[in-house]
């Protein structure tokens, strides 16, 4: 079991892991979860780190408020794998999902900070790769300029609780090494056409360094 805040009928969870490819993958069942729809959750972490105790229980306690099972995939990481190679993998899951029977109105797609990224890059490849797409996408504290443009950036400066902008300008050439791709939509969502994406929820602090990207 994996056990998040909150009482234990929200936190408490069934665990499996399970290979994509070559991608290893967990299965997140809160108890009551519906088999019949699922949430594919993408995990923060600037495209370099994984914490999957903190991040099984928070999709724990989303599965059971949606009464939804969950399937967090464990993408490649930068710098031994910059981008697309998490991508790929967010997109490998997601054609899982559709090849084992979940109908893509089933599907909500749900990332925070560099998986909120990969959500939106996922929702819009989808869309230009000709498959279905998701019933919808909430994503937390997004990244969508890979250019960095967001004035937020220098405006919360110190404000933000978690970060400081030198950390993007250092982390950004581990997942992106080449320059030409920052402004790509499947990579800089903001430089993207929308039209025709799913409903899309963006949550979003307003002291973050971030903000500006939602």
């Amino acid at each position: 079991c994996c056990h998040g805040g909150g009482s234990a009928g929200e936190s408490a969870a069934r665990t499996s892991a399970i290979a994509i490819g070559d991608v290893n993958a967990t299965w997140i069942d809160a108890k009551g979860a519906r088999k019949d729809r699922v949430i594919l959750y993408l995990h923060g972490g600037a495209f370099i780190v994984e914490t999957p105790g903190i991040h099984a229980a928070l999709v724990a306690r989303i599965g059971a408020q949606a009464r939804s099972r969950a399937l967090m995939p464990s993408y490649r990481l930068a710098p031994e794998f910059p981008c697309p190679a998490a991508l790929d993998d967010c997109i490998a899951a997601y054609r899982f999902l559709l090849d084992n029977g979940f109908a893509a109105a089933d599907i909500a797609i749900v990332g925070d900070s560099a998986g909120g990224n990969l959500a939106l890059g996922l929702l819009l490849r989808a869309r230009d790769e000709g498959l279905p797409l998701p019933a919808g996408a909430v994503v937390m504290s997004p990244v969508t300029d890979g250019t960095l443009s967001g004035d937020s950036l220098r405006r919360n400066e110190g404000h933000d609780a978690m970060f400081a902008s030198s950390l993007f300008h250092d982390l950004l050439p581990l997942y992106l090494p080449d320059a030409s791709l920052r402004a790509h939509p499947h990579v800089s969502p903001l430089h993207g056409d929308l039209q025709g994406l799913p409903p899309i929820l963006m949550l979003v602090g307003s002291t973050e360094l971030l903000l500006d990207d939602s």
